[in-house]
C-alpha cells in the first residue's frame, strides 16, 4: 500500500503517515515516490508482530482476525 492510500484509509494526512513511518525506518521502507508501496525491510517482522508468543507486548502485537476485520470495514467505508 502507498502512503497516500494508507492516509486515505486511516482518514489522516499523508504528512502524519510519513512522520510515523520515519520512526519505523529500521523495519519499513517508505519510498519518497508517491506511487511506490510501503514495504517491510525484514519479512520476519510481520511474523513477529502476529505471533503472540514472540511479541508479548500489547502495544505491538497484532490480532490477525481483528486487523483483517478492521481493514475490511475501513475499505468498505472508503468505497
Amino acid at each position: 500500500m502507498t502512503a497516500v492510500a494508507l492516509a486515505e484509509l486511516l482518514h489522516t494526512k499523508k504528512r502524519g503517515i510519513h512522520e510515523t513511518l520515519n520512526s519505523l525506518r529500521s523495519v519499513l521502507d517508505d519510498p519518497e515516490s508517491q506511487g511506490l508501496r510501503i514495504r517491510l525491510l525484514h519479512p520476519t517482522f510481520g511474523d513477529f508482530l502476529l505471533d503472540h508468543q514472540s511479541c508479548d507486548n500489547n502495544l505491538f502485537s497484532i490480532d490477525r482476525k481483528k486487523a483483517h476485520r478492521d481493514l475490511f470495514t475501513d475499505c468498505l467505508e472508503l468505497m
